[in-house]
């Protein structure tokens, strides 16, 4: 007889703690919130990149805020928010659109 095996793919049961992350609105005319989920608790560094990786504005929010606030007063175009954590980062996309 032969021999069966069974993988498990997924878990129905898993959530990304990433994805709790919210970044509105997007696009944006120059300003964004950020709701950071779970991790409203930690110390994070918000770094917003060009898509060369140059950091073009860096904002260190204080630990314990549910929306943290975000001037982006930079020309139109495809930009990346990197939030750090302590031993990881979740980069998200902001799209740039003013008058």
């Amino acid at each position: 007889m032969a021999a069966c095996s069974v993988i498990i793919t997924g878990n129905e049961n898993y959530t990304d703690k990433n994805e709790a992350i919210r970044v509105y609105p997007n696009p944006t005319s120059g300003h964004i919130h950020i709701e950071p989920g779970e991790f409203k608790s930690e110390a994070v560094k918000l770094l917003l990149r060009e898509p060369t990786g140059r950091v073009v504005k860096v904002l260190i929010p204080d630990p314990g805020v549910t929306t943290i606030n975000m001037d982006v007063e930079v020309p139109n175009g495809i930009y990346f928010l990197e939030i750090q954590r302590e031993y990881s980062s979740v980069i998200r996309q902001i799209v740039v659109l003013k008058d």
